[in-house]
């Protein structure tokens, strides 16, 4: 599938800014539909884990060694 936009949304602890995906979303919809893609790097899943989709959102491991950085280069 082709898609316009790929995001790449770094996080570690939801509870924190627990809104704070919900918001990208909503601001995100208004791009039409099936053209964005949300990519989820949980920096504070360390463990290797496969790709996980839910609701259209792909979920994937992080790596929190070096903070936000390694988590990017994870992503």
């Amino acid at each position: 599938m082709y898609y316009k936009l790929v995001v790449l949304f770094l996080q570690y602890d939801v509870l924190k800014y627990p809104n704070s995906l919900h918001y990208l979303q909503k601001y995100l919809s208004r791009i039409k539909e099936n053209a964005v893609q949300i990519i989820v790097i949980d920096n504070k899943q360390e463990t290797d884990l496969h790709p996980q989709k839910k609701d259209g959102i792909t979920y994937i491991s992080g790596n929190n060694s070096v903070w936000e950085f390694s988590g990017w280069d994870k992503g």
